[in-house]
């Protein structure tokens, strides 16, 4: 059976060990860590998202936006909703139950078919 271990350095190091976790803590970044976690044989490692993939996320979402928009109220949302066509391709689960009971739902499923 296999020994899990766990190595706390300050740079991922060029030779691994099977089945370890490595908590790396960059000395260029106070109070920050990356996790690391090797296959069976220590020759590949995989890492947890970082700070800098998080943020390359959020920039590659909004990239496509032209605009945004900010109102005070729900009203004034409602009306931006309504002078703008919908998003194609948009899907919306309903429950029963809530297309039944509520008829706003129901025009949006409308809207968005």
């Amino acid at each position: 059976m296999s020994k899990f271990q766990i190595f706390r350095e300050t740079a991922l190091p060029g030779t691994l060990q099977p089945y370890a976790l490595y908590i790396v803590a960059p000395t260029s970044k106070p109070n920050y860590i990356e996790l690391y976690a090797t296959n069976s044989t220590g020759t590949q490692a995989k890492r947890i998202i970082q700070d800098t993939d998080v943020q390359a996320l959020i920039d590659a979402s909004i990239a496509g936006l032209s605009s945004i928009e900010i109102v005070a109220d729900i009203p004034a949302r409602d009306a931006l909703n309504q002078m703008h066509k919908p998003i194609p391709n948009c899907f919306l689960k309903l429950n029963r139950n809530h297309k039944r009971n509520n008829p706003q739902i129901s025009n949006i499923q409308q809207t968005l078919s």
